[in-house]
Formats: C-alpha cells, structure tokens, sequence
C-alpha cells in the first residue's frame, strides 16, 4: 500500500484526464473517416480486412465441420436404422402377444397344455442336459 507522503500530487488529475485526453485525440485521428462518404474506405479493404469482416471465416469452419457432416450423415441414413431397429423389437413383441393372447381364452385345457409343455421342456433340459457345465468334468 502507498503511503499518503510519497504519493505524488499530479498522479490523480492525470488518471481523470487520461481518458478525455484519448477521446480527443481519436476524434481528431479519425476525422477523415466521419468526412468521407465510404468511398475510400472500400477501396483500403486488403484480404485481412476483408476476412475479419466476414467473421474470421467462422461461417465457412461452421459449414465445413457441423454442417456438411450433418446433412450427408441424415443422407445416409435416410431409412433411419436406429428407428427400424426400435420397430424390429416392437413388431417381435406384438407377434408374440397376438401369440399368447390367442391361448388366453379362457379355456382350462389350454392352461394346463401350457403348464404340461413347460414340465416336459424343464424335465428335458434337467435329464439330457449337458453334465459338463455342471463342473464335473
């Protein structure tokens, strides 16, 4: 912290009056600009100018990178995979609910055929099944 002794006096004035100081300044160095009807600004436009007006070829960059990509990669997929996979499982699930509603008619017999046929799969896989991924090799 500066103590208040060493301080100079002048220092405060010229931190106010370094802004006026520049505002002047600039309006002087820039008065052809304010005079001049925009002729002779175009004419001064070099290849930097130009590609700082035209937003540092972000436009371009954004096109090339998202863009372009974008477009070919929905060009591409046009018959939308992900989708058809989406409906691939819901058509096996409603094929097989048309399936197993068409049991659900009330009837024992069916109920019982359905209980029957699940005993012998199960028996079937405990009898004939294959000893070896039991761990007894």
């Amino acid at each position: 912290m500066i103590e208040r002794e060493t301080e100079p006096s002048w220092l405060h004035p010229l931190a106010i009056a370094t802004p006026f100081i520049g505002i002047a300044f600039s309006w002087f160095y820039f008065k052809s600009y304010r005079e001049n009807n925009g002729d002779a600004i175009v004419e001064k436009q070099t290849a930097l100018i130009q590609f700082c007006r035209n937003g540092l070829g972000f436009d371009t960059l954004y096109q090339f990178l998202l863009v372009k990509p974008y477009c070919w990669l929905a060009k591409v997929n046009r018959l939308d995979v992900i989708d058809q996979l989406i409906m691939l499982n819901a058509w096996y699930v409603s094929l097989w609910h048309d399936a197993l509603s068409a049991m659900q008619n009330g009837k024992l017999r069916w109920y019982a055929a359905a209980l029957g046929l699940g005993v012998i799969c199960f028996v079937g896989v405990i009898a004939f099944g294959d000893t070896r991924l039991g761990g007894n090799h």
